[in-house]
């Protein structure tokens, strides 16, 4: 039978080969119109990621700027006028005053000292230039030194690194240290703590830093049902931590206090 029709099976033959060809070619054009829509979706996710981090970093870059103008119009001008305040008291503790007179001076003074020194105190803290200069560790060791000073807390602190914080970049260091200082406002404002722990240690290659309290805690599952963990400190706190390739991660329990670990990568 195929000897008789050559022709006809020729033919059947040819529809077959074009029919795969065609289809092959439809398979390879989805495959690859597939490919590239993957291709054109990792490059949206980067160009994204990309675009949200540049925008971070120019409001970080802005934020420090502001907080340094702040820093020096403090010491500059606001220091500079309790400094004068303070020099009169003392003019005024020479001149002949009534009995009682003398002791409320005093008293002033003293409080416009206490005033002056939190005042420099705070201009140094927003100073991002001084920051780096003492190193990120030892700036957040001198803050909680100052809660402690002021009786607001007791403060333990274990390291474990030894100014290990020299291979950090500066950037980096100010970011953990604005981080920090997020932390503690939280502590101060919500916590009821009277303990804060602070604790370095280096793991391969990152370096681990646990912020932690003796506070009232929370229910963090019922806190994120409840959508109170994606507050703008919160998420500045990731955000940052994204900023320096790191990450965070936040446990704690009603009564039992807040343990907050930063992990910062290193070379």
């Amino acid at each position: 039978m195929p000897n008789q029709y050559p022709e006809i099976l020729t033919q059947f033959i040819a529809n077959i080969l074009i029919a795969a060809f065609l289809i092959a070619f439809i398979v390879a054009m989805l495959l690859l119109f597939q490919k590239r829509k993957l291709m054109q979706e990792k490059k949206m996710e980067y160009l994204k990621a990309q675009f949200e981090k540049d925008l971070l970093q120019t409001k970080l870059d802005i934020q420090e700027e502001v907080l340094k103008n702040i820093s020096m119009e403090i010491h500059d001008n606001i220091g500079q006028v309790m400094l004068l305040a303070n020099v009169n008291t003392s003019i005024l503790l020479t001149m002949p005053l009534p009995p009682e007179a003398a002791e409320i001076i005093k008293h002033n003074k003293s409080l416009l000292n206490n005033a002056i020194e939190d005042i420099s105190q705070l201009s140094r803290s927003l100073h991002s230039d001084r920051i780096i200069e003492l190193g990120v560790f030892n700036a957040i060791k001198h803050e909680l030194a100052l809660l402690q000073q002021k009786g607001l807390y007791q403060v333990r602190i274990n390291d474990d690194l030894k100014n290990d914080d020299t291979e950090l970049p500066a950037e980096s260091q100010l970011i953990v240290f604005r981080m920090f200082q997020e932390i503690s406002k939280n502590i101060i404002k919500h916590s009821r703590a009277t303990q804060i722990e602070f604790s370095l240690q280096r793991s391969g290659n990152e370096i681990e830093v646990v912020i932690s309290d003796n506070g009232r805690g929370f229910d963090i599952d019922a806190d994120i049902a409840a959508g109170k963990l994606n507050g703008v400190g919160m998420r500045s706190l990731y955000s940052r931590a994204r900023m320096i390739r790191g990450r965070i991660a936040v446990s704690s329990q009603l009564n039992e206090g807040t343990r907050v670990s930063i992990y910062i990568p290193v070379s």
